[in-house]
């Protein structure tokens, strides 16, 4: 079926285009119907104050995040001004599911369907499925239905996903992958957690394209050397307090892994920097979409409101961008403490994303060797997605146990639930396939 072309081709994109848009529509309308009437606690005040004056919130400044809520705020002249930032976040919120269940449709082409009709239905109700299901997640729908800016970086996420996953399924699509650095980028100026995403890249790369990966490892090893070396001994003076500092054993756990992974594909391709104009094409689409950070201080010398740290001034720039006033990372050291960490995630899952989900998402790993060959990379790749959105994200957060601190960081672990929607999504695929053949 992914070799057919002509009209069988735009009828199996149509169906990957009828789930984004059901999806989109009915996490809408729920969201529209829940949505708060007016500021809520948090910091719903200050999105919405920096959104009517295009102001500068709490760092990192989220310069995009205020461009979409000032949209929303001018073009939408209905009820008070938070509220109009809490549809922004809805939107963000059920565009963020559409690109979900398209997700979960594009995955299902692969199959060897019996009947191609049946296919494509299957392939829009089960991506719908899994946009509901994490459109109305304990942890996700919360914030998309208030003046906030997670939906929107949830919105960010998905969609560098959706392109990752359109070019590994199409590699000659270069754009497309450079496309999804872009967005990549963007998405670090609007939530600097998802830097834990940045491991898993490769491996999303890889789906697509070995060698364009492995020229990627390659990349990532040079900056874990010089970390390395500059944390040891900070001779190149851009962070001297590594040499005491706790982010330093995050980096060299992370590293040594790329350094393997690099070594194994170096040896199995005999080849190395054969895409070195592709690595050069996605750092600098990554680069670009770190741009919008400049938004940041050229709203600040207009002196608005809303004027979290004076960004207009070099020292104040780089205060916020670097969220200066915040304490230092602190990541999880003792292994008992860890162990405690994933037990509060598995219960936030289990109560926030749904118990009754999770065998759905365990079923494409069980007949996982029967799965065509890019059906399988890609979970593969996920699976080390999950990972640096689990462990890596609970390390570097060090999320408290108690149920207060549960409460306040559950929300960073629905960046997780993306993934899980989609094995939910990919496992009832499977269901239906099955159950059709029988």
């Amino acid at each position: 079926m992914a070799g057919k072309s002509g009209p069988a081709n735009n009828r199996e994109s149509a169906a990957d285009a009828l789930a984004f848009a059901a999806t989109v529509l009915t996490v809408l309308l729920g969201y529209t119907l829940t949505l708060a009437p007016h500021v809520t606690l948090g910091f719903s005040g200050i999105f919405a104050t920096a959104a009517m004056y295009g102001g500068v919130p709490h760092p990192p400044g989220y310069p995009l995040s205020v461009l979409w809520q000032q949209a929303f705020v001018t073009l939408l002249p209905v009820s008070n001004v938070a509220w109009r930032v809490s549809v922004s976040s809805a939107v963000a919120g059920a565009l963020a599911c559409g690109f979900i269940a398209a997700m979960v449709s594009r995955w299902g082409r692969d199959r060897n369907w019996l009947d191609a009709k049946k296919s494509r239905w299957a392939r829009v109700l089960c991506g719908w499925s899994a946009g509901m299901i994490f459109g109305f997640n304990g942890a996700f729908w919360g914030r998309a239905v208030i003046a906030d800016v997670w939906s929107f970086t949830i919105l960010l996420f998905t969609a560098v996903l959706f392109l990752f996953q359109t070019w590994a399924f199409a590699p000659r699509r270069t754009r497309v992958l450079y496309a999804a650095c872009f967005v990549y980028g963007l998405t670090l100026t609007n939530s600097q957690i998802l830097l834990a995403v940045a491991p898993a890249l490769p491996a999303l790369i890889a789906v697509g394209n070995r060698e364009l990966a492995r020229d990627v490892l390659l990349a990532g090893c040079v900056v874990f050397i010089a970390g390395l070396i500059e944390g040891c001994s900070g001779v190149f003076g851009v962070q001297p307090e590594w040499k005491l500092g706790s982010l330093f054993p995050v980096h060299v756990a992370v590293g040594l892994p790329v350094l393997t992974v690099t070594g194994i594909l170096v040896r199995k391709t005999r080849r190395v920097l054969t895409e070195w104009k592709g690595v050069l094409g996605c750092t600098a689409a990554f680069v670009l979409g770190l741009t919008p950070y400049l938004y940041v201080p050229l709203s600040s010398m207009t002196n608005p409101p809303m004027n979290w740290g004076y960004a207009r001034t070099t020292g104040g720039f780089f205060h916020a961008v670097s969220r200066g006033q915040y304490e230092r990372v602190v990541p999880t050291t003792g292994a008992k403490t860890f162990a405690k960490q994933i037990s509060t995630y598995a219960q936030s899952a289990a109560k926030d994303f749904g118990w009754m989900y999770l065998p759905f998402a365990c079923v494409p790993w069980f007949a996982h060797r029967g799965l065509p060959q890019r059906q399988r990379s890609w979970m593969l790749a996920s699976l080390v997605l999950f990972a640096c959105l689990t462990l890596l994200m609970i390390i570097v957060l060090n999320p408290p146990v108690h149920t207060d601190g549960v409460r306040t960081i559950k929300v960073f672990f629905s960046a997780s639930f993306v993934v899980l929607a989609m094995w939910v999504g990919c496992g009832m695929l499977m269901i239906a396939d099955g159950s059709s053949r029988r």
